[in-house]
């Protein structure tokens, strides 16, 4: 065999055992650190368990599970005023002017269902900035989202529709949001 072959197969055989070495080597590290995962989260819940109240002897998986994480069902979205430092005086304008009106239009009208509304009140740097008092966003149930910005003067204005050419509103809107027409 010529010196050429023996170093082929020398090479051949360097990457074989290296190659071995270095999947057995990394293979063996994805097993510990999975196995070490695992009993962190035996662990997590037990203690979880534990302070839930719940006896993980009598207990199955999914009763544990339920008793963790109830189904919630909302019908109504959660509205969050942020930073906490909206009067009161402020934030039942915003929900009479605004909300009530929006999330009516939005499910009634609109048959979109949503799932937050945030109003954010903006600091004074901020206003001078954007020229706004507040911020509104929304996410809808199927993971669209939006917002407007609100109130330039500091008073808070009622939330008009916007709508391309003449907006089609029912008499119930027209007959619980009067100022609320444009």
């Amino acid at each position: 065999m010529s010196n050429f072959g023996k170093v082929v197969i020398a090479v051949l055989v360097t990457v074989i055992v290296v190659g071995g070495g270095g999947y057995y080597y990394m293979n063996g590290k994805a097993v510990k650190e999975r196995n070490d995962l695992q009993a962190r989260i035996s662990d997590l819940d037990s203690k979880n368990n534990e302070l839930m109240g719940i006896n993980s002897a009598t207990t199955s998986s999914a009763e544990a599970t339920s008793a963790k994480c109830p189904a919630a069902s909302i019908s109504d979205p959660v509205v969050v005023y942020s930073p906490a430092t909206f009067t009161t005086e402020e934030k039942s304008s915003i929900q009479t002017k605004v909300i009530d009106p929006y999330l009516y239009y939005m499910k009634n009208i609109e048959n979109t269902d949503l799932v937050s509304v945030s109003i954010k009140k903006y600091a004074e740097a901020d206003r001078t900035r954007t020229g706004y008092y507040f911020e509104v966003s929304y996410v809808t149930k199927t993971g669209g989202w939006g917002g407007w910005l609100l109130s330039q003067n500091g008073i808070i204005d009622y939330w008009k529709p916007d709508c391309m050419g003449e907006c089609t509103l029912s008499d119930e809107f027209r007959t619980k949001f009067p100022n609320n027409i444009s």
